[in-house]
């Protein structure tokens, strides 16, 4: 088979990025059974229940359309390595929004506003298994951070806790704001993985 009918990921990289839009979907139609592969081991039995593993690979595909122009080909492989960046990246997405919500549900239910609200039937009260959970889920986020090293619980406080941006809680941290993101992305998937949210890498 010639070169022009099975085209490196290089040559079809380098169409992608030149503005062929056929060129990027062939290019990463090759990829996407291996993504989808990799999407379904880094998340745990819980996550896959909560979260279409589609959805997250094409949050992937339009990442890396958006991103191309960043894209710098280092040879075989480079490409599909640059893409399992950013199947990292929805990955790591996904986990944040999940346990911020989680979060939330949890402060509601500690500073007790769901057991202040008028039940307007009684459907909406908790089942004894959704307290359960509740209350496991709790335990598991609580033992989570206890186990991070500080400087991990330090920056998921300033950010969730406090609220502040990772700008702001790279000031207090006397960190520049790139590298408190890397540290807060660094800190949430050790988190995840304590909590059960995505399994551990082999």
């Amino acid at each position: 088979m010639s070169k022009a009918q099975h085209p490196t990921d290089e040559d079809l990289a380098a169409r992608a990025q030149a503005g062929d839009d056929d060129a990027f979907r062939a290019l990463f139609d090759r990829h996407a059974p291996a993504l989808g592969r990799q999407i379904h081991r880094r998340l745990s039995p819980m996550l896959r229940r909560k979260v279409d593993e589609a959805d997250i690979l094409q949050m992937a595909y339009l990442g890396a359309h958006r991103g191309l122009d960043g894209f710098e080909s280092r040879g075989e492989g480079s490409f599909r390595a640059w893409l399992d960046q950013i199947v990292e990246h929805k990955i790591l997405y996904v986990i944040r929004q999940y346990v911020q919500v989680a979060k939330r549900g949890l402060d509601r239910e500690e500073t007790g506003s769901f057991h202040q609200r008028a039940p307007a039937a009684p459907a909406r009260q908790p089942s004894p298994s959704g307290v359960a959970a509740a209350g496991e889920l709790r335990e598991q986020i609580e033992a989570g951070l206890a186990a991070l090293p500080a400087h991990y619980r330090e920056v998921i406080r300033l950010v969730q806790q406090e609220g502040l941006t990772l700008a702001e809680a790279g000031e207090r941290m006397d960190r520049s704001t790139a590298a408190t993101a890397k540290l807060y992305g660094r800190a949430l998937a050790k988190l995840a993985e304590h909590v059960g949210l995505t399994e551990h890498d082999a």
